[in-house]
């Protein structure tokens, strides 16, 4: 006994310890991350690095290195990445061959004359039809190109023109010069500082440089669709020095607001959201009639939903281990959203939006440890010294997962991208902190989910209050055994039926990763940004509760059709292939099939020339992203349907008393 008690006291204090490590390590990376950015100050004639992003063409991005169009890198040249969402969203910002100094101007310099072979010549045609963009980086401030507007005088677009199509003749003309304007600040105490980068791009026919010169007072650049040999490009660029002294540092972004990937769209009144929201509105019209033509031809008795609720409380465990994880996979995408969102558009993190992501993360680890616990104990004993490992199970799986998951990105991009030091050192050391503080949110969460069902006198009183069903013998006795063929088209069914009803959902995840990869050039703000990420994933879900529900009443009109027609409730078809909580876990994920498939077909047919190590992360990254998809949707459609039957069960029982 006294050895017992010891064993407590001390594991007592290796919490105590490792909780005290853990708010120390997060004090301190709250004050990393929460410190204020600071102005590198450039002396006269210092090297000042431009980094070279990618190309975007509408729903293509590629890196700027990954082109055959493009100056190849020189010896040395490494990648430069500072967080792990920049991998996810096809950012690869690398060191250029460009050469610029502060405060030192370069009226015309060549940097390179590139073979263009037959293929890639037409390949670039293609992306300056599509409109493509080329993205720089100087200082941590995008290249952008200025354009006069009537109602605001001016606006930005990021990045600049990889060509232009000549609006009389349909002729595609490469802009192979680059005219940089950088705009700077002197400080109180010296050196330059850099509030603004311009860029201007031009066409031309050879080394020369136009500077000034009017649109057509050089010879452009222009590409030939039906060429058959390869040919010579010149690049050419250069810097202008230009001083800003009313635009202050820490305000360098506020003349970049209007900054737009593409001009004139509105994200409140995005195409795909109002299709979505049609779509949406017509399911629920379409599966109200449904329920009413099913309901007045068989109604469902409170027999049957009794019946399928007692099912769902012999619940598997590995069907509680996933729903947790789609609980804790939902707070932490949302959390990464508000995260990447506020970073990209506002250009460093607010504390309280630190404080925000990190309470949603710990309170998703909480409540996945708090619900697989509940539903293990309400489905069969546990015991209570072994409720601390199903605790870990249940809320710290995930952030384990995505720490391995981060390492793989890390050392994939090591190997393909040739980058100093470690890349992702920061969103590595919060993952890393994230595993133990989930490990004790998790035991604190099933703690409260152990006390709890401990104070309840029976945890199945719904089902014997309102009589548990147990089949009568001629039902037991008098079922028909069924025969091969039809056993084998009830699997067929089973397994063709979520992988149908995934079909709408998909379409509409198709078009809102879409319009979401174009918010994220559109929107001018982080909470515009934020406001229709979070639109698009509440209409995401609502499309996909009415494909759950439909499947549940389904389910439940079926066996209430088999009970009136003198068959045994199908109690004997148990298992993933016919019981309703795996059918709908898999009708609410059965989109991430469909969108992974697209993924990999796209990347294949995208990426065939970037290399192995570029398509392997890509794929990678798509599975990732399609996995989790599964986990939330799947779990948000389950539990919104478990919701409802024990809804419409309450509210019998409270008719029935009546």
């Amino acid at each position: 006994m006294k050895v017992r008690i010891l064993w407590r006291r001390l594991a007592a204090a290796v919490a105590a310890v490792c909780l005290a490590a853990v708010l120390l390590w997060g004090h301190s990376m709250w004050q990393a991350w929460c410190r204020s950015p600071q102005p590198r100050i450039y002396a006269r004639g210092e090297a000042v690095q431009l980094l070279v992003d990618n190309v975007w063409a509408g729903d293509e991005t590629w890196g700027y290195y990954e082109t055959r169009f493009t100056c190849p890198p020189r010896d040395g040249t490494r990648a430069v990445y500072s967080r792990l969402g920049q991998v996810f969203r096809r950012e690869t910002p690398w060191e250029s061959n460009y050469e610029l100094q502060a405060r030192v101007e370069a009226q015309c310099k060549a940097l390179c004359m590139r073979e263009l072979r037959p293929d890639a010549h037409r390949e670039l045609i293609r992306l300056i039809r599509a409109g493509a963009q080329v993205r720089w980086t100087l200082d941590g401030l995008p290249a952008a190109t200025k354009y006069l507007d009537r109602r605001s005088g001016h606006r930005y677009e990021a990045g600049f023109k990889l060509g232009e199509v000549d609006a009389e003749t349909g002729h595609v003309r490469l802009n192979n010069h680059v005219m940089m304007v950088v705009r700077y600040r002197i400080p109180d105490d010296g050196g330059y500082v850099i509030v603004g980068f311009e860029a201007y791009p031009r066409s031309v026919a050879d080394l020369t440089c136009p500077g000034g010169t009017p649109e057509g007072g050089y010879e452009h650049f222009w590409l030939n669709p039906d060429v058959q040999a390869m040919i010579m490009v010149p690049f050419t660029y250069s810097v202008y020095w230009r001083e800003e002294p009313r635009v202050k540092w820490d305000e360098r972004w506020r003349q970049y607001r209007s900054l737009q990937q593409v001009a004139g769209t509105d994200l409140l009144d995005s195409l795909a959201l109002r299709r979505g929201l049609l779509g949406a509105l017509l399911g629920a019209v379409l599966l109200g009639m449904v329920v009413v033509r099913l309901n007045r031809r068989c109604p469902a008795s409170e027999r049957t939903l009794v019946a399928l609720l007692h099912e769902d409380m012999a619940c598997s465990e590995f069907h509680h281990a996933l729903v947790s994880a789609g609980i804790q996979t939902a707070f932490i995408a949302v959390a990464y959203a508000l995260v990447e969102c506020e970073h990209d558009k506002a250009h460093g993190v607010a504390p309280l939006t630190v404080f925000a992501a990190a309470g949603l993360c710990l309170l998703g680890a909480y409540l996945a440890a708090f619900y697989g616990v509940l539903m293990k104990l309400t489905g069969r004993h546990l015991v209570v010294n072994r409720y601390p490992k199903s605790c870990v199970i249940y809320g710290s799986l995930i952030p384990l997962l995505l720490f391995a998951a981060a390492v793989i990105v890390h050392a994939i991009v090591m190997l393909s991208d040739r980058t100093r030091g470690i890349p992702f050192a920061t969103e590595l050391a919060i993952l890393a902190l994230y595993i133990p503080a989930s490990i004790l949110l998790s035991l604190f969460g099933g703690f409260t989910a152990f006390s709890i069902q401990r104070v309840r006198e029976d945890r199945t009183s719904l089902l014997g209050s309102k009589g548990k069903w147990v089949p009568a013998p001629s039902e037991q006795n008098g079922h028909a055994e069924k025969t091969k063929r039809r056993r084998l088209l009830s699997h067929i069914a089973a397994i063709a039926y979520p992988l149908l009803a995934g079909v709408p959902p998909f379409l509409l995840a198709r078009s809102l990763v879409d319009a979401t990869y174009r918010a994220v050039a559109v929107a001018t703000s982080a909470l515009e940004l934020d406001i229709f990420i979070l639109s698009a994933l509440a209409l995401q879900g609502v499309v996909v509760v009415e494909v759950c529900i439909g499947t549940l009443l389904g389910h439940i009109f079926w066996g209430q059709i088999s009970h009136s027609n003198g068959s045994a409730y199908t109690r004997n078809r148990e298992g993933i292939l016919h019981s309703w909580r795996w059918k709908l876990l898999g009708v609410g994920g059965a989109a991430a099939w469909y969108l992974e498939a697209h993924a990999i077909q796209s990347i294949l047919r995208l990426y065939a020339h970037l290399g192995s190590p570029n398509i392997i992360l890509a794929i990678f990254y798509a599975t990732v992203l399609n996995i989790a998809y599964w986990l939330v949707f799947g779990a948000f459609g389950y539990l919104v349907c478990r919701a409802l039957m024990r809804s419409i069960l309450v509210r019998v029982d409270t008719y029935r008393q009546r």
